[in-house]
């Protein structure tokens, strides 16, 4: 900063000669010629002041004039400039002094302002808080004589507790404030800070004393949490405790007592303690789950299957059998073998009785007669005896009541197909037996005496003839059998060629749809007309004089009286034929087989190449396909749910699985579903 500052001077008692004087200057002072002496100015020694004081040069003092002439224009000028350390500025102050002659004189003077007094702080006062409430802790007062705004900091020092580690929250600390001027004078106060934890862990669940079954339940039990007011990041997490089970004394494996203690440490010397009685008592007994109820076949052993027994508490409950009886079928069907068990448990418990029933049907006296059976001549003295078993005696005193519209073989109402029937027993008699290579009916016949469709229309019509009489209960009613044993429930044994496994009545399905002329259905089988031929010629002599009879077999060959059974390779399909031929190469095998729920089917191939599996009805309706992809040379296998195409199950019943072959070549087997 300059400051410029006019001091007049009037020295009356200098005298100066007139010659120091221009004319101007004289003008100045009313006169001319006037001679002083040079002027001189000698400035005031340089000066160091506090910056609390004042620079004015009453201060700082006032300079010397010599010579010139007066009276004199004094004036000065302020420079502030920087300084140094405790300087903390300094002045520079050049005088000027002008007598009345014009003339001039210079001189400086520096005045250094310094501060050399520290700043006055005044601590706040000692303060304590609870870790979880810390307030403020204040600011100190602080006042300097030339500094508006002291520079304020502290530092802290922590004096812990406890070790650290385990109680960082409870300590005191020791707050240096330090106030610090701008020319770097400073002083510093103290305050102490004491920061406490004296609060316990806040438990926030204590579970409730109950009952259990046993010791292994305990381990399963929820357990007591609590969180701590000084730990923050623990506000919703459970803290870390210790933890006992106590066995109380007395009491045993099924009822006693136990303890559950938790204590929780907030690691500053406060905790929490939290307890949980549990009563352990087994009153629950064992769970048995029986094997489902079976049927057997009338001359199998019945082999019960012991259940599944589980307990809550025990390893090996004690499984012990309770009942085992007999029970006869009141209607003379057969008989129910049942067996019952219950469980017991270590403590004593008892489960419910679980029972597994298996019912045995009586065997059933089947009776059948062949072609030439049911074509014979009733004798004439048989011909009023309505109890005579000559099969045309039967035929003719129960005809009517058996076929009151006649009977039928083949496809009635179909375009597509045709049918035979006959009205009335002279009509059958008149008919059977006829021979012929097997085929089937190319027209609608009343009452005929031969058909198109040779042998087969023979045969199917027997089989007709011996189902509907069993069933209806005739040959019970002639002594032939004890009960009535409907032929149509009849399951066809292997014997009887590629339809085994089928009812009688399931195969009539097929048998009439093939001889109606509807030879499609013989497909997903791998079947001919003459496949069906020889097993229905099988079905009416298997029980020829009601005794089974098992010289008949559909294998291509006819021993012994089933010479109507031959087939001739002449009469296979080409599919049929290119099966054989790849017999050992190709397989197909379905397990387990009947099918309860689900059944894998194992299928190898001879080389690489596509193949086909699906699954067919016993009418010849695709089911599902379980494969249509081109597969590696091996064994392959794919699971069938007993479901459709569309997820949804299939009927009880007999089904086909039908592998084929891009060679041609193909494989059938028959699943029994339950």
């Amino acid at each position: 900063h300059v400051v410029f500052v006019t001091v007049a001077i009037m020295l009356l008692s200098l005298v100066l000669p007139i010659e120091a004087f221009s004319a101007v200057e004289k003008r100045a002072f009313g006169q001319t010629n006037m001679e002083c002496d040079p002027l001189q100015i000698t400035c005031p020694d340089d000066i160091t002041i506090e910056c609390s004081q004042s620079a004015a040069p009453t201060v700082t003092g006032f300079p010397t004039i010599t010579g010139g002439c007066p009276p004199f224009d004094t004036t000065y000028v302020d420079e502030r400039c920087p300084g140094s350390v405790h300087v903390l500025y300094i002045i520079a102050r050049t005088w000027i002094v002008t007598d009345c002659q014009g003339m001039q004189a210079v001189c400086s003077q520096s005045i250094s302002v310094v501060d050399n007094t520290p700043p006055q702080i005044t601590c706040p006062p000692d303060v304590e808080f609870s870790c979880d409430n810390v307030g403020d802790f204040g600011e100190p007062v602080v006042e300097d004589n030339c500094d508006r705004n002291p520079t304020v900091t502290y530092a802290d020092s922590i004096i812990y507790m406890h070790d650290p580690e385990v109680c960082p929250y409870e300590y005191v600390m020791i707050r240096t404030w330090t106030a610090t001027d701008r020319a770097g004078n400073s002083s510093s106060c103290t305050q102490k800070i004491v920061i406490s934890d004296s609060e316990a862990p806040r438990i926030t669940f204590c579970p409730e004393d109950q009952t259990v079954a046993c010791d292994d339940e305990i381990a399963s039990l929820p357990h007591a949490t609590a969180v701590d007011n000084c730990n923050p990041e623990l506000d919703q997490v459970p803290l870390e405790y210790s933890y006992q089970v106590i066995r109380k004394p007395g009491g045993g494996p099924c009822e006693h007592k136990i303890v559950r203690l938790w204590e929780f440490h907030d690691g500053c010397c406060n905790r929490s303690v939290c307890q949980q009685v549990v009563t352990v008592k087994d009153t629950i007994p064992p769970t048995l789950v029986c094997a489902p109820d079976d049927t057997i076949g009338c001359q199998e052993e019945p082999i019960f299957t012991d259940p599944e027994i589980s307990d809550n508490c025990t390893l090996e409950p004690t499984l012990t059998v309770v009942l085992t009886d007999t029970i006869v079928d009141p209607t003379g069907g057969g008989l129910t073998f049942r067996r019952c068990w219950k469980g017991i448990d270590d403590c004593g418990n008892e489960s419910d009785t679980c029972c597994q029933r298996i019912y045995q049907p009586f065997c059933m006296e089947y009776c059948s007669f062949t072609i030439g059976g049911w074509g014979s001549k009733c004798p004439r003295s048989q011909a009023d005896d309505p109890y005579s078993t000559q099969p045309g005696c039967i035929r003719d005193h129960y005809f009517d009541q058996v076929f009151p519209d006649g009977v039928t073989i083949g496809v009635e109402g179909d375009p597509d197909g045709h049918f035979a029937k006959w009205i009335t027993a002279e009509a059958v008699k008149d008919f059977l037996p006829d021979g012929g290579t097997p085929s089937y009916l190319t027209s609608d016949l009343i009452n005929p005496t031969t058909t198109p469709a040779g042998v087969l229309a023979s045969q199917v019509l027997a089989l007709h003839l011996n189902r509907e009489y069993s069933c209806y209960g005739v040959f019970q009613t002639v002594g032939l059998s004890s009960g009535i044993s409907c032929y149509g429930d009849f399951v066809i044994p292997d014997d009887c060629g590629k339809f085994a496994g089928m009812t009688v009545d399931e195969f009539l399905e097929i048998a009439d749809l093939a001889v109606g002329g509807k030879l499609d259905v013989l497909e997903p089988y791998g079947a001919t007309l003459s496949d069906v031929n020889c097993t229905a010629t099988c079905l009416n002599e298997l029980y020829v004089d009601c005794h089974r009879h098992d010289d008949c077999h559909c294998d291509g060959h006819s021993p012994g009286d089933c010479d109507s059974c031959a087939t001739h390779d002449e009469g296979l399909s080409e599919d049929k034929v290119a099966m054989s031929s790849q017999r050992s190469e190709l397989s197909l095998h379905a397990n387990p087989n009947p099918v309860a729920g689900k059944t894998m089917i194992t299928f190898s191939l001879p080389a690489s190449g596509s193949a086909l599996l699906e699954i067919y009805d016993i009418q010849g309706r695709r089911i599902k396909t379980l494969t249509r992809a081109r597969l590696d040379e091996g064994l392959h296998s794919v699971t069938w749910y007993g479901d459709d195409d569309n997820g949804k199950p299939v009927s009880p019943g007999v089904y086909f699985c039908r592998l084929r072959f891009e060679t041609g070549s193909g494989k059938l087997e028959k699943l029994i579903k339950l």
